[in-house]
């Protein structure tokens, strides 16, 4: 018999991300699929061999949407968790931590590296690293910030 039954919603699509509260009243907690997300956000198909490269950049309308879910589900009360390849992407980790995910979901044979990775930064740190993020204007730009902060 099972006791409790928790309910989470995985947003992947641009639809869910920008109508969360929508969605949200009809969860415990919000999943963020980052590779589904990027891939349609960005109108590029991952498995394309001709297009691939456009859905891996780092974009900024990525990352502040990204920031914007983890704010919107903070102010609706709900645990957000992040999960897919760029989730353990070591220069996007101290971002996600900053933007407020709660947990992120990495595959076995990465969570030592994320953690070793994580244990090197300070909350507040990260915080300030994600308010530089999402003011960048350029891919390029904002990829220059996370390689900064990396060192």
């Amino acid at each position: 018999v099972v006791d409790e039954v928790r309910i989470g919603v995985v947003i992947e699509v641009p639809a869910v991300a920008f109508h969360l509260a929508g969605v949200a009243v009809e969860a415990d907690f919000l999943i963020v699929a980052v590779d589904g997300l990027q891939q349609y956000l960005l109108c590029a198909d991952r498995d394309n061999l001709e297009v691939a490269d456009y859905s891996r950049i780092y974009h900024p309308s990525l990352f502040r949407l990204l920031a914007q879910v983890a704010k919107d589900a903070r102010l609706l009360g709900k645990e957000i968790l992040l999960y897919g390849e760029a989730a353990s992407d070591p220069l996007r980790l101290p971002f996600y931590v900053g933007a407020g995910y709660d947990r992120i979901c990495v595959s076995a044979v990465r969570s030592s590296q994320v953690r070793q990775l994580l244990s090197h930064w300070r909350s507040v740190d990260a915080e300030a690293l994600t308010r530089r993020v999402v003011k960048a204007s350029t891919s390029l730009g904002l990829q220059k910030i996370l390689l900064e902060a990396e060192h």
